[in-house]
């Protein structure tokens, strides 16, 4: 990574190594960003291989997350309600399963007053998170004040109007009730390919990086974990994901000179969370998969060289990428297998338990080593912690 770039990436690392501490000196991280900027996817089958690969010694210095029940595995999925308030099977889900996170979609908004009641239902719960897919553009949830600009429109200002934009949506999505938002995007756009489209910052590598690391700083100032996708990148995708598995051929070397630096750049600075993509990498994995489902990616490549100890979210697995190669419940015991900890489903609440089994059998069969599973366990209580202002100094980089 650019010297510049590290120089930013660590002193942004400082406002994450002790979440509780007093508010950071915004401006000198502004003005030193700015500095630097200047110089520089129905599940068609359930059948699943006999065993799988186990994944390498993991990194995380996270308390391992023992379990006792099987209702307890409910912390490892985040899911969705069904419309504008909680039915009751849902509020019994969430309090039998200690559910990770709920997603809010914007079918699940009516108002501002009905969403804020919403959120402090889920919160009710007292351990799920609540969750939110608002990156700006045309990807930002009804109701939430103000509108934002998309990344592309962002990219062009400064890193500090990028950090006062995030700051100041955050704040309201922090007063509505939300702990954690999916942003922001560290696709670099490549020329030709539209992909990522209005949802990247830009071209450049360590440009789209200063942003990335910005969006998220503004994020973090109004009390909000950021979440940076799509790991290792949408480039030069050609397909969409949510309808089917595509195969980016970019070779390694590009991949790790212009798709990876923005996402270093967040390991370096101690970001907690990161989602992966559903693309298969061809000069990354010789195995025709999504990056989710990835050992080779996540654990060796994310973990492993990277060296990023936090919490790695998977995008949906409702999605084609998944729902027409390995189906949803497969993809589950897969992805967690490859390193990932928390599981983004598009399916309701209630649906949960049905996925939960998965994991069990996958443990009792011993095709999912139980060490993996507690490894997110705990990795997913300190994102917890973290989201209620505590101590969560395990998700960063040793």
């Amino acid at each position: 990574m650019p010297r510049p770039l590290l120089a930013t990436a660590l002193f942004l690392a400082l406002s994450f190594i002790a979440v509780a501490c007093a508010d950071n000196d915004e401006q000198g991280v502004l003005n030193l960003a700015e500095t630097t900027r200047e110089e520089a996817a129905n599940e068609p089958s359930d059948e699943a291989p006999e065993d799988l690969t186990p994944s390498p010694t993991p990194v995380s210095g996270c308390e391992p997350g023992a379990w006792s029940s099987v209702e307890e595995l409910g912390r490892l999925f985040i899911a969705t309600p069904g419309g504008t308030s909680l039915a009751q099977s849902e509020i019994d889900t969430l309090e039998a399963y200690r559910i990770g996170g709920v997603l809010v979609r914007s079918y699940n908004v009516a108002n501002r007053e009905q969403l804020r009641a919403l959120l402090a239902e889920i919160h009710a719960n007292g351990e799920t998170l609540t969750l939110v897919d608002h990156e700006g553009g045309s990807v930002q949830l009804p109701g939430v004040e103000p509108r934002i600009s998309s990344a592309s429109t962002l990219g062009v200002g400064s890193v500090e109007e990028t950090r006062a934009a995030a700051a100041l949506v955050g704040a309201d999505l922090k007063a509505l009730g939300f702990d954690i938002d999916l942003a922001p995007v560290a696709d670099v756009k490549a020329p030709g390919y539209n992909t990522v489209s209005s949802r990247s910052f830009g071209t450049d590598p360590a440009f789209v990086g200063l942003h990335v690391l910005a969006f998220a700083q503004g994020l973090r100032d109004a009390g909000l974990v950021p979440t940076v996708k799509h790991f290792p990148g949408y480039g030069k995708a050609v397909g969409d994901a949510h309808l089917q598995l595509t195969t980016v051929g970019t070779p390694a070397e590009e991949l790790r000179a212009v798709d990876l630096p923005p996402f270093q750049a967040a390991v370096d600075a101690g970001l907690p969370m990161i989602m992966t993509s559903h693309l298969h990498y061809a000069w990354l994995d010789a195995e025709v998969r999504p990056a989710t489902i990835s050992p080779d990616i996540i654990s060796g490549l994310l973990r492993g060289e990277m060296g990023f100890n936090g919490v790695v979210v998977t995008d949906s697995l409702g999605m084609g990428a998944i729902t027409l190669t390995v189906g949803t419940g497969e993809g589950v015991v897969l992805a967690l297998a490859a390193g990932a900890d928390m599981m983004l489903l598009t399916a309701n609440i209630t649906e949960v338990p049905a996925f939960v089994q998965r994991v069990q059998e996958a443990v009792d069969t011993g095709r999912l080593p139980r060490e993996r599973v507690e490894e997110a366990l705990g990795r997913i209580s300190a994102l917890q912690r973290l989201a209620r202002g505590g101590d969560a100094t395990c998700l960063l980089p040793e």
